[in-house]
């Protein structure tokens, strides 16, 4: 899928009864709109037509999937503690990020991203800001993952019962 721009991507979702069914359906339909990969291009395109509050809701939904399926640009990632300390720093694909982001989500991890990558390769940064982590540096993002699945796992010692009489 490398190479996809975003219009010939979001056509796959043309026939789904969903918002970004309604989306994709929009943008098929709208012969202006930019066929390119650029989230800045597509953004100012949606803003310039005047597009309602639930597109722009849509757009930024199916732009982390898109990424999370096509994104090659390496940008640099980071993974910090609400203190500031960095657990995980390095360049990554664009799609391997969007992916931990997913990961994060479905596990409902405690999570804020304070930047997403913006299309320009030497200036794109994904930081994501956790509540705590276990250890301070990571070899890889599987590492996180795993101990984040670790965490959510954790079932408290019942309290035993008084006993009736």
């Amino acid at each position: 899928m490398e190479n996809m721009t975003f219009k010939q991507w979001i056509k796959q979702f043309i026939d789904e009864d969903s918002p970004r069914g309604d989306f994709a359906q929009d943008i098929e339909s709208d012969v202006t709109f930019p066929d390119t990969s650029k989230r800045g291009k597509v953004f100012y395109h949606l803003h310039v037509m005047g597009a309602s509050r639930e597109a722009f809701s849509a757009f930024n939904d199916v732009w982390r999937e898109y990424k999370a399926e096509t994104g090659e640009a390496r940008i640099y990632f980071e993974l910090m503690l609400e203190n500031g300390l960095s657990v995980f720093s390095e360049f990554i694909k664009e799609k391997e990020a969007y992916q931990f982001f997913f990961k994060l989500e479905g596990l409902k991890a405690e999570f804020d991203i304070l930047s997403e990558p913006e299309g320009n390769e030497e200036e794109s940064l994904f930081l994501i800001e956790i509540p705590t982590m276990k250890y301070f540096h990571y070899r890889n993002l599987d590492e996180i993952i795993k101990e984040i699945e670790r965490n959510n796992n954790i079932i408290p010692f019942p309290i035993a019962r008084k006993k009736q009489m």
